[in-house]
């Protein structure tokens, strides 16, 4: 905002959606296409509402979803209350907050490859229960740091960054191992749409 306003900053945010649409366009170009069949006994109640381990992750991935979309909607009010309180003029603190913001949810490139690397090693339910774990205490935290040393904030902020989407990649995958393949689609939509 402080370099080119508002339009700046809408101009780039929605650039990052084209430039997906362009690299996922020259990505499926070469796919195959792969459809799998459903069988007649198959249903999407038996499938996915009745199955139980389906359901416990698209459950886990909407309450994911609550805490990361309100984690980032707070920090940045937080991180202006935060310099603010330390003396920064309103519109630096406001810049500044939203800076160290982006720096959090930078944590999502490495927490995304390396957790869902993790979780591949050591299992899925372990990974899930620590990120959990980290994740509930930095938020409990972190809203009581707001007067103490901003490097402290700054660490316990990217700790919490990296927790609250470590887990989301974790969530993806152990969808894929417990629903059919035939309806791995339907699965993912009821999820992104509770989530």
């Amino acid at each position: 905002i402080p370099l080119g306003g508002y339009r700046l900053s809408f101009l780039l945010t929605g650039s990052g959606p084209l430039l997906a649409a362009v690299i996922i366009c020259i990505t499926l170009a070469h796919t195959p296409t792969t459809i799998a069949t459903r069988k007649k006994e198959q249903k999407f109640s038996k499938e996915v509402l009745e199955n139980k381990p389906a359901m416990l992750l698209i459950s886990g991935y909407s309450f994911h979803n609550w805490e990361l979309q309100g984690m980032r909607s707070w920090i940045p009010a937080f991180l202006f209350a935060c310099l603010a309180l330390r003396g920064v003029d309103r519109g630096s603190a406001a810049g500044f907050g939203a800076y160290i913001t982006a720096g959090f949810h930078l944590m999502a490139l490495l927490a995304s490859y390396s957790m869902g690397t993790l979780s591949d090693r050591l299992g899925r339910g372990r990974v899930l229960i620590t990120l959990a774990a980290v994740s509930a205490a930095c938020s409990f935290v972190l809203g009581w740091l707001v007067a103490w040393p901003l490097l402290l904030v700054v660490a316990v902020g990217i700790l919490y960054g990296f927790a609250t989407l470590g887990d989301s990649p974790v969530l993806s995958t152990g969808l894929t191992e417990v629903v059919e393949p035939a309806y791995l689609g339907s699965a993912f939509g009821l999820r992104s749409l509770l989530g």
